[in-house]
């Protein structure tokens, strides 16, 4: 069946399968080809629409159908025309393109690109055009020049990676029953994946939200957020109609983007969190509403909670490798090849071919490169900061017009699909050209002047290079190794801030610091001299203009300390619908990491001062250290490692006290 004829069935599947019948004999159709329909009418039985009989609608089917068949090929092509003329009327009601033109684009990635009409029309919308503005890597971009591409691009490409992916699933298994709706679905969930990212991409929800408010934390809900706005501000759902995509398809979409209400994976889990997730998973209510738990590998294709293998990945990971310069060694097209959808654990999954697993180390080791080389560069992370701190200062006096016209500060754009839409990285303009001198509803006056004065200094010091300065950076380390001093508390950012301004007031260190300086001048022969009061005016200022600024950086395979590739499952050739858990251990010896997750703490100074950032060093390296580990840590880490997550391990304990309590009831 061609292109066109599955976009007809798509459009007209509710079509009852009399009504054709009676058109075509209107149009003085062949006979035979009416007896055809008439039998595949009444095979189906009950089931009257065309939808139905969707997969015997084919020039092959048709001719070879048992009793009656159709003689001549002009004759099924008289169906298919009749076909597409109903498809045009259904099309022209609703001013929506035909779906036989489709918009190619030339991308530098994946070369020329074909477009849906249904998810052109969604691009051709002020919601989408706005990822034009947004900066793909935010501020690497002022590190790595050639970072010049923006989230619109990336969607394309996410979009374009989808149809791939999941048009290989349907070729390599027909069985699967996936359908075309299905497949268009899947295309704009990968179109819309980004719709919801704010300035300069991750700067806004993962830094400068919780900055404002520290329990408001988003990811991609924003994005199915934007989506809904999309199609009620465009008149979208009535167009998207006309090509088959329903109020279930929406929800599928929505369900794509920003997962279940409830995550259904294991990750960062404990031993004992495990058994339990193994011995309830069966029980488990399928959370999504879109599609049925027979099709849950759909689920996988644009986001991939399971195991993070998904072509939003692979997309940012080329597109990202190929402007900043690095090589990237993993080949999605391959991998899609191999990719095939078998039960196991009950569970219908996305799995690949044994073989193929060095092939994921590298994509997981490419991510990890390019975070810890690109994403979190010193340089970039200090402007996150500054642009941080300048959003701060003016967040209550930019206003954004929101739904029904309500002004929103910057922060609370988040909650407003209406004024997200107006936020981009024109922000920083918006704040350096603002007129301060006019009167305005919003609060003092003079405040709203000072504010903005000291955000554009900020943002000024960002175009003129004159940067936050790294002061300290420790090595890579395990997240629960972290200790700031000798607090037993959870070592977050602020936690480590308040040790080292504790550290640098107590008198003993001032003298540590002042003999350092002292030797320091000596050293480099400068006709220069300190003393104990300047020593005490600069720590003074560092802590009245809080100058000491914590960053941690989490670096990771993408699922903290899990390794995401044993979360994969695998077959092999001998046997291509039965999979099972595959160890690194047994891909190769040598193969990939042993730990999967690492941090880092960086220590920035406001000032560039270099004793200053002498006092912050040496402060630094007193009060964050490396913790040992204990042997109750050590013990809990071998029985992970050694002892199974198997619920039936965990009924031998319970068994031992129950016996103990049988035997002995007093």
């Amino acid at each position: 069946m061609t292109y066109k004829t599955y976009g007809c069935l798509m459009m007209l599947g509710d079509t009852p399968i009399q009504t054709v019948i009676d058109d075509l004999k209107t149009k003085k159709a062949n006979n035979e080809l009416i007896k055809v329909l008439k039998k595949l009418r009444d095979e189906v039985k009950h089931k009257t629409k065309l939808k139905h009989i969707m997969t015997s609608l084919n020039a092959h089917e048709l001719m070879n159908h048992k009793p009656t068949s159709v003689k001549s090929y002009q004759d099924c092509q008289f169906l298919f025309d009749y076909l597409n003329e109903e498809k045009k009327k259904r099309l022209a009601e609703n001013n929506c393109p035909s779906s036989q033109v489709l918009k190619i684009f030339n991308d530098p990635i994946h070369g020329h690109i074909q477009l849906h009409p249904a998810c052109q029309m969604i691009v051709d919308t002020p919601e989408f055009q706005r990822l034009r503005d947004i900066k793909q890597l935010g501020t690497v971009y002022f590190v790595y020049p050639g970072a010049a591409h923006n989230r619109f691009e990336h969607s394309l490409g996410v979009c374009h990676l989808a149809e791939q992916f999941v048009k290989s699933l349907h070729e390599t298994q027909p069985e699967l029953g996936i359908t075309d709706v299905d497949q268009l679905c899947v295309q704009i969930a990968g179109l819309c994946v980004n719709l919801g990212h704010g300035p300069f991409s991750r700067v806004y929800f993962n830094h400068f939200l919780p900055a404002i408010h520290e329990k408001t934390t988003f990811y991609r809900k924003p994005s199915a957020a934007m989506f809904r706005h999309l199609l009620k501000k465009n008149n979208l759902e009535t167009k998207l109609a006309a090509y088959g995509i329903k109020g279930q398809d929406i929800d599928f979409i929505i369900e794509q983007i920003e997962g279940p209400k409830h995550a259904t994976g294991s990750t960062g889990m404990s031993i004992f969190s495990r058994a339990y997730h193994m011995m309830s998973s069966k029980a488990k209510k399928w959370p999504y509403k879109g599609r049925p738990k027979e099709k849950a590998y759909l689920y996988e294709i644009v986001v991939n909670r399971r195991n993070g293998i998904d072509v939003y990945k692979w997309d940012y990971m080329a597109r990202d490798c190929h402007h900043l310069g690095i090589k990237n060694n993993f080949d999605a097209s391959r991998y899609m090849k191999f990719a095939r959808v078998i039960e196991m654990e009950g569970e219908i999954q996305i799995c690949t071919r044994d073989k193929e697993i060095s092939n994921l180390y590298n994509m997981f080791y490419t991510r990890y490169t390019v975070d810890k080389y690109a994403y979190s560069h010193k340089v970039a992370c200090g402007i996150e900061i500054m642009i941080v701190d300048a959003l701060k200062k003016a967040n209550e006096h930019i206003r954004f017009k929101g739904e029904n016209g309500e002004e929103h500060t910057i922060y609370e754009c988040h909650n407003d699909m209406v004024a997200l839409s107006q936020l981009t990285d024109y922000v920083l303009t918006m704040i350096t050209s603002d007129n301060d001198e006019e009167p305005t509803d919003h609060g003092d006056f003079e405040k709203r002047k000072s504010d903005l004065e000291e955000s554009r200094d900020i943002i000024q010091r960002i175009y003129k290079r004159d940067l936050y300065t790294l002061c300290y950076e420790t090595q890579p380390m395990i997240p629960n190794n972290l200790q700031a001093g000798n607090s037993s508390q959870p070592v977050t950012e602020v936690k480590i801030e308040e040790v080292m301004y504790q550290k640098i007031s107590e008198p003993h260190f001032k003298k540590e610091i002042l003999t350092i300086l002292q030797q320091s001048i000596k050293e480099k022969k400068v006709d220069e001299s300190i003393d104990e009061d300047r020593v005490n005016r600069m720590i003074e200022e560092i802590n009245t203009k809080k100058e000491i600024i914590v960053k941690k950086i989490n670096l990771d395979f993408g699922m903290k300390e899990e390794n995401p590739v044993e979360r994969l499952k695998v077959y092999s050739k001998h046997n291509l619908n039965s999979a099972r858990h595959l160890k690194k251990e047994e891909a190769s010896i040598i193969l990939g990491p042993t730990k999967f997750n690492e941090i880092l703490v960086r220590v920035y100074s406001k000032d560039k001062d270099a004793k200053k950032c002498r006092i912050l060093y040496e402060a630094a390296r007193a009060t964050i250290t490396v913790k040992k580990e204990s042997i109750k840590f050590s013990f809990i880490k071998w029985i992970q490692k050694y002892i199974p997550a198997c619920p039936l391990f965990w009924l031998i304990p319970v068994g031992v006290c129950l016996l103990a309590v049988w035997l002995y009831p007093k």
